[in-house]
């Protein structure tokens, strides 16, 4: 078989709004040259492990079960992180079935699924070409992984629109024009595809709803956990502080205050939007949490006083839906796609590199005409 060369490429939190701002000429180039979708979006939450694995199975969260960044096992009563369990097959895993010898550098949802991966710092968005040009001068590879994320980094410390962040999305740009200028000798002719997991929001202003505070005026003891904590047996309600925050319903007199909870939240004038089990479950997620709410793009739970001398972003919401896909190369005619979200591009992806697959295997479908 000749198998089409691949380089897959996704830019933490590389959102629309965010590209707007930047000078990218390359990343300009493959979008009017390749199949860009006009209106690419993520899946909930806006998260980036669930949406990587999201990116790479090309199902929702409830199928491949990456449900959040950390869950709460409640079997044993502990926050659990750095989830890797993934209960479907990966894109990788399907190509090395097709006799590809593949590379992750970065890339974290694949280790252990890819022929060799390389852990580097994700804050240096040049030591990814470096590491993907090098390994490639050592080793005959036929799909290389890779994730820029760098951008999410400084995204977090100075805010989605600062200098600092703009000037990693226009350096990024550099290094993938660097990245395919050196694949076009070694490979010739490969299909790129380009994707990010969310966009990012800027934090400005504090809530001054207090959700412990609230669950404890109907009788509910809630607490916040980290990863690794035990949870103790008195919390009613177990809280992990995402953008969007989940609440999960640990005990019986919680479970009976369901309702009471939702009623309570949808009042808050600073709450963006409520979901309920069945409603994630809509958005196939449904084991995300019991009950989950966001506030109002901007706000946030951190105490005023950060937002009067650090600007930061944040993403968990739908406010940061807005992502980047686009395929360029190999097999693809030039037209934009109007509609498509994170699970149509594993289909997509298998679709140009013209491999056979069962359709019902994803949640998204191909994009390809």
């Amino acid at each position: 078989m000749n198998k089409i060369p691949l380089l897959f490429v996704s830019v933490d939190a590389l959102g629309r709004k965010m590209t707007k701002e930047a000078k990218t000429p390359f990343i300009d180039y493959i979008k009017k040259n390749g199949n860009n979708v006009e209106n690419a979006t993520s899946c909930f939450p806006t998260l980036t492990t669930p949406m990587m694995s999201t990116i790479l199975t090309g199902c929702y969260p409830e199928k491949h079960g990456i449900n959040c960044n950390s869950k709460f096992r409640k079997d044993i009563q502990k926050i659990e992180g750095k989830l890797r369990d993934l209960k479907t097959e990966t894109i990788s895993d399907i190509l090395r079935t097709e006799g590809y010898r593949t590379l992750s550098v970065q890339h974290f949802m694949i280790e252990g699924r890819v022929d060799k991966y390389l852990q580097i710092d994700g804050s240096k968005s040049e030591l990814n070409t470096k590491t993907i040009i090098q390994s490639l001068q050592k080793n005959k590879f036929d799909a290389v992984f890779t994730i820029y994320q760098a951008v999410d980094y400084f995204g977090h410390k100075t805010g989605p629109f600062s200098k600092k962040t703009i000037s990693e999305i226009e350096k990024v740009d550099h290094e993938l024009e660097k990245l395919v200028s050196f694949l076009n000798e070694y490979w010739e002719d490969f299909l790129f595809v380009l994707t990010s997991d969310h966009s990012m929001s800027l934090a400005y202003k504090s809530t001054k709803f207090d959700l412990k505070a609230k669950l404890k005026n109907i009788g509910l003891k809630g607490k916040y956990y980290n990863v690794g904590q035990d949870v103790e047996k008195s919390t009613d309600c177990v809280l992990l502080k995402y953008p969007t925050v989940s609440i999960f319903l640990n005990s019986e007199k919680a479970k009976q205050s369901e309702r009471e909870i939702l009623k309570m939240l949808k009042s808050e004038k600073d709450i963006e939007k409520v979901y309920s089990k069945q409603e994630m479950h809509n958005l196939g997620n449904g084991e995300y949490a019991d009950i989950a709410y966001y506030l109002k793009e901007g706000f946030s739970h951190f105490p005023s006083i950060l937002h009067k001398f650090k600007k930061f972003g944040y993403h968990g919401t739908e406010n940061e839906s807005d992502s980047t896909i686009c395929y360029w190369g190999n097999g693809v005619d030039n037209y934009n796609i109007q509609n498509s979200n994170l699970t149509d591009i594993v289909p997509s992806c298998l679709d140009y590199l013209e491999l056979n697959f069962k359709k019902e295997r994803f949640d998204g479908k191909s994009t390809r005409r």
